[in-house]
């Protein structure tokens, strides 16, 4: 299940990723009509960029909420690891894009050796 749920997080995360770029990307462009001596058009052109404005914040807040997903998906698969027996000594897996907890930083290796 924790499979299908990452690729569906994957391909969410993916599709909000574009839709952001696409935004920028227009609201980008609109900014030259910013120059037009026309003040309708600067005022439309405003207009039109507070809605891209708009719609990024939703976006993301979409993005945060399929990282608390992540996250809930990484605690879960940890628990059942744990439940199994599969961490030793309060390891963390690689899978998880972590050091293992009890790796000692440089300092204090250094440290140790004097």
């Amino acid at each position: 299940m924790s499979s299908t749920l990452r690729q569906r997080l994957t391909r969410q995360l993916n599709l909000l990723k574009q839709k952001l770029t696409a935004i920028k990307d227009v609201s980008s462009a609109r900014l030259i009509n910013l120059t037009s001596p026309d003040a309708s058009t600067r005022l439309q052109t405003l207009t039109e960029i507070q809605k891209d404005a708009k719609e990024a914040t939703n976006v993301i807040a979409k993005l945060r909420t399929i990282k608390s997903q992540w996250l809930l998906l990484i605690a879960s698969n940890r628990l059942n690891r744990m439940r199994e027996g599969g961490e030793n000594n309060g390891r963390l897996h690689a899978e998880d894009g972590h050091l293992r907890r009890n790796h000692r930083t440089r300092r204090e290796s250094h440290r140790s050796t004097r």
